[in-house]
C-alpha cells in the first residue's frame, strides 16, 4: 500500500473539525482506524496511541457539536452561591477583630484603693465547695466574713469556687452534692464576699460547667452580684494613693515544680504578657509565698492553699494534705511598699499594729 498524501491528512481533519468520529472518518476515507489516529495527534507511530486519548478526543468532538447544534438551555431560577465567601469572610473579619479586642481587654480591671492608710490584698481560692466532703466549710465562711467585716481588706478569688463534679464519672458516682447545689451554695458564699471582692476569675473546676454545656455560671454569678470576672487569669491595677500596685492571678500557669513551689509564678512574670508586682497562681492546693527582687524591683509572690483538705485523688496521688490560707500583701499609699503575709489574719494584725 503507498504512502498517504497530505492532502488525505488534512482531509481527515476537516472531518474531525466537522464533528465526525475518528471511526466515522476512518471508514470515508477507506483508512485504517489507527493510522488515522495518527494523522489527527501527530503521533509517528500509530502503536504508541493511547486508547484513552482517543476516546476524550472523540468527547471533545462530541462537546464542541453539540455546542454548536444547541446552546445550553436556559433554566431561570435562584442562582446566588448558598455560602457566599467573601460576605462571609467579610463579616466575620469585623467580628473576630471585635473579639480580639474584647479578649486582650476583659481580663485588665483597674481597682482605687483608700489612700489614708495602708490596705491587705488577700487571695482566696480553690473552695470547691460540696456537700459530704472533707471540705472545711467553717473556716471559709469565718475567712469571708473576717475579709467582709475588716476595713481596708479586699480579696482577689482565684477560682475553683465549687467542686462540680460533672466530667469525670466516677467522681459523679463518688459525689454526694449535686452541682446545682454548690453553685446555689458558691452564690451564697459571694454574697458574703461581694463588696469586698476585687475580681474572680474561674478556674477548671468550674469551666467544666462552660466546656459541657457552654454555660459560664462563675460569670454569671459574679454579674449576679456585681463583681468584676475575668475567666482563668486577671490584671489588676490597684492604686493606692500615689502609687499603683500591679496584680496578676491565674488560676493555673506553666512550669510547675513541686520541688519550688513559687516558680511557675516567677515564670508567669518572666514569660508572660504582664510585668507584675504581686503574682499569685492558683490550682495546687499548697501554700508557698516569696518576696524577691527583679528587674531592679521588689515583687511579692503566693500560692494559696485550699479549703479541700484532702480527697480520694489526692490521697491516691500522694498529695499532702492542705491547709486553708488566705496569702495576704499589705501595700503603702505612701510609698511603694508591700510586705506579704502567709494568711490575712496576719496581715490584719499587721496593719493594727501600724495604726497604734
Amino acid at each position: 500500500m503507498g504512502k498517504y498524501t497530505d492532502q488525505q491528512k488534512e482531509q481527515a481533519r476537516t472531518l474531525l473539525a466537522s464533528g465526525k468520529t475518528v471511526t466515522q472518518i476512518s471508514n470515508q476515507l477507506a483508512v485504517p482506524r489507527t493510522t488515522v489516529n495518527s494523522w489527527l495527534q501527530a503521533v509517528p507511530q500509530p502503536s504508541a496511541v493511547n486508547p484513552s486519548d482517543v476516546k476524550d478526543m472523540e468527547l471533545a468532538a462530541l462537546r464542541q457539536k453539540v455546542q454548536q447544534q444547541s446552546p445550553r438551555l436556559p433554566v431561570e431560577g435562584y442562582d446566588d452561591d448558598p455560602f457566599p465567601a467573601k460576605e462571609v469572610w467579610d463579616r466575620m473579619e469585623v467580628e473576630n477583630a471585635k473579639r480580639i479586642e474584647r479578649a486582650l481587654a476583659q481580663s485588665k480591671f483597674k481597682a482605687t484603693l483608700p489612700s489614708d492608710r495602708p490596705s491587705a490584698i488577700c487571695f482566696v481560692s480553690d473552695q470547691h465547695i460540696s456537700g459530704g466532703n472533707v471540705i472545711d466549710l467553717k473556716r471559709m465562711r469565718d475567712d469571708a466574713v473576717f475579709i467582709a467585716n475588716t476595713p481596708n481588706v479586699f480579696a482577689v478569688l482565684g477560682g475553683d469556687g465549687v467542686d462540680n463534679h460533672i466530667k469525670h464519672k466516677s467522681a459523679i458516682i463518688a459525689a454526694r452534692s449535686q452541682p446545682d447545689d454548690q453553685w446555689r451554695l458558691y452564690n451564697y458564699y459571694l454574697e458574703i464576699l461581694a463588696e469586698k471582692i476585687a475580681v474572680v476569675i474561674s478556674g477548671n473546676h468550674d469551666a467544666w460547667t462552660n466546656q459541657i454545656a457552654s454555660v459560664d455560671m462563675v460569670k454569671w454569678l459574679a454579674e449576679r452580684n456585681r463583681i468584676r470576672y475575668s475567666p482563668h487569669h486577671a490584671f489588676v491595677e490597684f492604686v493606692c494613693g500615689q502609687h499603683t500596685y500591679r496584680v496578676c492571678v491565674a488560676h493555673q500557669y506553666r512550669f510547675n515544680s513541686q520541688m519550688n513551689l513559687t516558680h511557675t509564678v516567677k515564670q508567669m512574670l518572666n514569660f508572660g504578657e504582664h510585668d507584675f508586682d504581686i503574682g499569685c497562681v492558683c490550682h495546687n492546693h499548697e501554700h508557698a509565698q516569696e518576696s524577691f527582687i527583679r528587674r531592679g524591683l521588689p515583687r511579692w509572690v503566693c500560692r494559696p492553699g485550699a479549703y479541700q483538705i484532702t480527697s480520694d485523688y489526692s490521697s491516691q496521688y500522694g498529695f499532702p494534705v492542705t491547709s486553708p490560707t488566705c496569702p495576704t500583701v499589705v501595700v503603702f499609699p505612701d510609698r511603694r511598699r508591700f510586705v506579704g503575709f502567709d494568711d490575712v489574719r496576719d496581715a490584719v494584725t499587721y496593719m493594727k499594729g501600724l495604726a497604734s
